[in-house]
């Protein structure tokens, strides 16, 4: 009864993550026990990232292969599951798991848009993301790009937009009238001027030590293959525009590799499209 609050009496939006903090307060307002209940929403919103992260490989058209290897359309979302990282992100009850599984359906709707004559999912994706975390919002630019690139059309694409922005105008708006904030108290207080730490630089390269290493070389010929590097090129801006976050925020302070996780999803899809397209081979002809 105290209001979205981090101190009684104290107008301080305390938390960094707007739609999982409401989510949370379900089982208090249903009196059930809030901890089963989070962990049975991580563990199932983890197996719809890994689902996610199989369809956005068929949307990019990156796992398309043939028929008789279709275990490599799936491998990506295996390879997600069975990270120890993401394992112990979807114990912790933070809302990493959420983030990214918004972040990949967000990229998926962007490189369908133009096929899509349904709403526009992309804006409501990237509203969706921006009030789970503030840093959400910095995807916006980019998947309407991708989605332009794609062939959207503009009046699909404006309707997009008018998706996004609205719901996410008016939540700012409410957010200042509140807290007399535009942003979570969190930005003011640990937010920016660390992307010279040592601290940062060496998580950056544990990061790719602990979650695939040399592996990630794989990736390369995606890039470089006439049939993927379009699709790739655009995963690739996606990761790119996650780890500049990551450097301009100085990284996370609590659950570890936190702002890099969502990275993992667009990795993996990257590595087994190479995998994909070494194994490519002409259908036989029916007799």
């Amino acid at each position: 009864g105290h209001g979205l609050v981090y101190t009684p009496g104290e107008r301080v939006e305390g938390d960094s993550h707007f739609l999982w903090t409401v989510l949370l307060a379900l089982p208090q307002a249903l009196r059930i026990p809030p901890v089963p209940f989070l962990k049975v929403v991580l563990a199932l919103t983890a197996l719809a990232t890994a689902w996610a992260t199989v369809r956005l490989g068929r949307a990019s058209g990156l796992t398309s292969v043939d028929p008789r290897d279709r275990w490599l359309a799936w491998a990506p979302g295996w390879l997600l599951l069975l990270t120890p990282l993401v394992i112990e992100r979807t114990a912790d009850g933070l809302e990493t798991i959420p983030f990214t599984l918004l972040l990949v359906m967000a990229v998926t709707w962007s490189l369908e848009e133009n096929r899509s004559g349904r709403s526009p999912r992309l804006g409501l994706a990237l509203a969706a993301l921006a009030m789970m975390r503030p840093d959400g919002v910095m995807f916006a630019p980019l998947l309407f790009g991708i989605a332009a690139i794609r062939g959207a059309r503009t009046g699909q694409l404006v309707r997009t937009a008018l998706v996004f922005v609205i719901p996410f105008t008016l939540f700012m708006l409410a957010r200042h009238a509140y807290y007399g904030d535009w942003l979570p108290n969190t930005y003011y207080a640990k937010g920016g001027g660390e992307a010279l730490s040592w601290s940062l630089w060496q998580n950056l390269l544990v990061f790719p030590a602990e979650n695939g290493g040399w592996a990630w070389l794989a990736a390369v010929p995606a890039l470089v293959w006439r049939r993927s590097r379009a699709a790739a090129w655009l995963l690739l801006a996606v990761v790119a525009t996650r780890v500049a976050f990551h450097v301009w925020s100085g990284g996370e302070w609590v659950g570890r590799h936190r702002f890099l996780l969502p990275t993992l999803p667009f990795l993996y899809l990257l590595v087994i499209a190479s995998v994909a397209a070494l194994r490519v081979r002409p259908l036989r002809p029916y007799a």
